[in-house]
């Protein structure tokens, strides 16, 4: 849930509109030398993996598609899911997180990050899982990986 939704309604208003299906996000664990990129909103305090709602029309996996170039300005190629989660919303709402294994099309091409979406990128390995504040989907996702 987006650091910026302060009350069930306006929760409700987002999860209601036009653009967006509120009830499912997919996101993208991209691993490379053995690390993992994860994100932090420039309002957040938590890491995350890249990734954000679904839009109406569009399938779980063209919205990670979307999501990476948006927030991160580079093409990714998704993989098979590593994981779902389910979480409640305060209002008792569900919501689906589902987490797909990805890669970057070009390694070498430089992020290009949108500055609204993403505050900080890290790299982090195994070692690091329990030092950082995560929301608990990827910390979820991080020990299946890494085998915690």
């Amino acid at each position: 849930m987006s650091p910026l939704v302060s009350s069930s309604a306006t929760l409700k208003l987002l999860m209601n509109s036009d653009i967006f299906i509120g009830a499912v996000t997919e996101r993208a664990f991209i691993e490379q030398d053995g690390k993992v990129l994860m994100v932090r909103h420039p309002q957040g305090t938590k890491y995350g993996l890249p990734g954000g709602r679904l839009n109406k029309g569009e399938s779980p996996t063209l919205g990670v598609l979307r999501e990476a170039k948006e927030e991160l300005g580079v093409d990714i190629v998704v993989g098979s899911p590593l994981t779902v989660a389910e979480q409640t919303y305060d209002d008792g709402t569900p919501h689906y997180i589902v987490i797909f294994y990805a890669q970057f099309t070009d390694p070498s091409k430089p992020l290009v990050l949108d500055p609204t979406e993403v505050g900080e990128v890290r790299w982090v390995s195994a070692d690091d899982i329990g030092s950082l504040p995560l929301y608990p989907d990827c910390e979820k996702a991080l020990k299946i990986h890494f085998k915690k």
